[in-house]
């Protein structure tokens, strides 16, 4: 009797997970589908570090923009992310990037504009750095973008 309610639970739990995890597959955004990192995407969504637009999509072939870039490093920090509810989306989730010094010495008079890689650099650095305890060699390298 025990086998067969081991069994059965075991089974329950089973079926319940894959469930979750079909169900959880329907969520993805539907311009994500036959894309080359629809696997990827789909992954960074069910862990709940990205989720994509308010209007359902994704929009994968776009440009990450400062304040997404920043939102994506504070949610793996484990930071609460929530968006403004009134003017600029990002200005709670900006002034905490600056606050904690993931921005470090980058300005802009416009966080929703594409990134360059020179300032992913600077902080995931910083990120390292201060949050991995990590020591990262600095380089003198130019690029153009």
């Amino acid at each position: 009797m025990k086998r067969i309610i081991s069994l059965i639970l075991g089974m329950t739990f089973t079926f319940s997970s894959i469930i979750q995890n079909v169900s959880a597959a329907m969520v993805y955004a539907p311009d994500v589908n036959g894309h080359w990192a629809e696997k990827y995407i789909n992954r960074l969504i069910l862990s709940g570090t990205v989720s994509g637009y308010t209007d359902g999509t994704f929009r994968p072939d776009n440009n990450i923009n400062i304040d997404e870039f920043v939102t994506l490093i504070l949610k793996n920090k484990g930071e609460e992310i929530t968006p403004s509810k009134n003017g600029y989306w990002a200005e709670e989730i900006m002034a905490k990037a600056q606050s904690t010094g993931i921005l470090g010495s980058i300005r802009a008079e416009n966080y929703s504009r594409p990134i360059t890689r020179e300032e992913m650099c600077v902080m995931l650095v910083n990120y390292c750095e201060k949050y991995l305890g990590l020591s990262i060699a600095r380089s003198n390298q130019k690029f153009s973008d």
